[in-house]
């Protein structure tokens, strides 16, 4: 079951969508910071620190993800 809700999940990535201006400026702010920590880190040292924060954004989401369909189905199976 994890396999389709991860299929769903990704699907649901894969869609183009408009960021808020909330969350724009935040991607903003936080490339600002990136630039700013670049020169002292390294561009490769960024890059992998980029990698691993979005490989853990990713599966934390994917599982908050995973529970909010436990929840719901929940919440049916108590109506029927």
């Amino acid at each position: 079951m994890s396999d389709i809700i991860e299929e769903i999940y990704n699907g649901m990535l894969a869609r183009n969508h408009d960021y808020s201006l909330e969350d724009q400026d935040m991607l903003r702010r936080d490339a600002e910071l990136w630039d700013r920590a670049s020169p002292a880190l390294g561009h490769e040292m960024v890059d992998a620190l980029q990698d691993s924060q979005s490989r853990i954004a990713l599966q934390t989401n994917l599982n908050w993800f995973r529970e909010g369909i436990r929840v719901g189905l929940s919440l049916v199976i108590e109506a029927l």
